[in-house]
C-alpha cells in the first residue's frame, strides 16, 4: 500500500466514523490555546507603566489629594493644583556584611521568599521628591489665602514654601 492509498484510507475512514475526527480538531483546539495563552503574556509585558507614566500618576494622585484638602478651606473658592516631581518613591533594602574568602568584607541585600521567588527586604521607603506645587485659586488674590494654602500644601508633602506657588484664578 503506497502513501497515496493510506490518505485514501484515512479519508474515506474520517467520512464514515465522524468520532475519527474530534482527536484532530481537539488537537488543533490545544495548540491555538497554548498559541493565545504565550500572546497575552507578552501583552501583559508590553502594557506595563514606563517609569513616566509612573510619575504621571503619582502626580495626579497628589493633585486630587491636594485638591480635597484646599477645596475646604475658607476663601479659597475653585481651584486647580499642578504637581511636578523629581523623583518616584525609592526602597532601600536591607544589607547583610561578611567576610569574603580573601579576608575582606562583603555586601549582599538580604533576600526574602520561597521557593517560588526572592526579593530583597525592603528597609525603608523614600518618600517621591516634589519639585514644585502650583495653585491656582479664586481666592489666591488675598495674602491671607496664600499663606493658608502654602502652609497646608508645606505641611501635607513636605515641601518648602519657595517651591509652592499660589496664584489668584480668574472667575
Amino acid at each position: 500500500m503506497n502513501q497515496k492509498e493510506q490518505i485514501r484510507g484515512l479519508f474515506q475512514k474520517l467520512k464514515t466514523d465522524k468520532r475519527a475526527l474530534l482527536v484532530p480538531c481537539l488537537a488543533c483546539v490545544g495548540a491555538l490555546l497554548l498559541l493565545l495563552s504565550a500572546g497575552g503574556e507578552k501583552a501583559a509585558k508590553k502594557t506595563a507603566e514606563t517609569p513616566v507614566q509612573q510619575i504621571e500618576q503619582a502626580e495626579t494622585r497628589l493633585e486630587e489629594r491636594l485638591t480635597k484638602l484646599l477645596s475646604g478651606v475658607d476663601g479659597v473658592g475653585k481651584l486647580r493644583v499642578i504637581v511636578t516631581l523629581d523623583s518616584m518613591e525609592a526602597y532601600v533594602y536591607a544589607r547583610d556584611t561578611g567576610a569574603d574568602i580573601n579576608g575582606g568584607t562583603r555586601e549582599s541585600v538580604v533576600l526574602v521568599g520561597d521557593s517560588g521567588g526572592k526579593e530583597g527586604l525592603p528597609e525603608k521607603l523614600i518618600a517621591p521628591s516634589v519639585r514644585g506645587v502650583a495653585v491656582a485659586c479664586e481666592g489666591g488674590g488675598s495674602a491671607a489665602v496664600r499663606r493658608e494654602v502654602t502652609a497646608l500644601v508645606g505641611a501635607a508633602l513636605g515641601v518648602s514654601a519657595n517651591r509652592i506657588h499660589v496664584s489668584r484664578m480668574e472667575k
